[in-house]
């Protein structure tokens, strides 16, 4: 199953189509924030993360989701599982979606 996600920005900046690109959300427990941030930035130029309610094997937790694009595969893996460690987890999740996007 093809998955497909279409984003427009409204920038004070000339109108640009981006080439395809591949969006990943890493999801993950909110601990470490500072420590995650730190992974992030060391991986990538930008991104963004907001709060989210997770469930693992029935239990509720607070999260984060991660969402970074124009990166590759490797970074996003080793991002994933430096912040896997850091956060002690059994799993982190990761997803990527077919991108186009448009600033206008």
């Amino acid at each position: 199953m093809e998955n497909n996600v279409n984003y427009y920005l409204v920038l004070s900046r000339p109108a640009a189509v981006w080439k395809a690109a591949i969006l990943y959300r890493i999801f993950t427990e909110r601990k470490n924030l500072d420590g995650i941030e730190k992974i992030l930035n060391q991986h990538f130029k930008g991104y963004t993360h907001y709060k989210a309610t997770g469930f693992w094997e029935g239990m509720k937790e607070p999260s984060i989701v991660i969402e970074i694009q124009g990166a590759s595969k490797k970074e996003v893996s080793a991002a994933s599982k430096a912040i896997k460690k850091l956060n002690k987890q059994q799993a982190v999740l990761v997803q990527e979606f077919n991108l186009k996007g448009t600033l206008v």
